[in-house]
């Protein structure tokens, strides 16, 4: 079984990447692979970031590189919007076929 996509306001994730500010929705899709300069969700120890994967295994933020070995990817950004991007209505139908 494959991981759904899921969608989150940016406003209380740490942001490192380009295109990407705290008024954004994100589209996350955990299965998806990221390619050279994707943007991607990982988790810290106590915190979701926002940052740009560089192939093979690198993140980086503003200042940095980081190795990707070292936090959890939680999945690639495919999409960003100002508002909620799969709606209610998705997250009804998800509800209903796990039932």
């Amino acid at each position: 079984m494959s991981n759904l996509p899921f969608e989150m306001p940016v406003k209380d994730v740490s942001i490192h990447a380009e295109g990407i500010d705290a008024t954004d929705w994100v589209l996350i899709d955990p299965d998806a692979k990221p390619k050279d300069g994707d943007n991607v969700l990982i988790k810290d120890t106590d915190r979701f970031l926002i940052l740009t994967y560089y192939c093979p295994y690198y993140l980086a933020g503003k200042e940095s590189l980081m190795d990707m070995t070292m936090y959890d990817l939680m999945g690639t950004i495919i999409q960003k919007s100002k508002t909620q991007i799969l709606g209610e209505e998705y997250y009804a139908e998800v509800e209903r076929s796990a039932l």
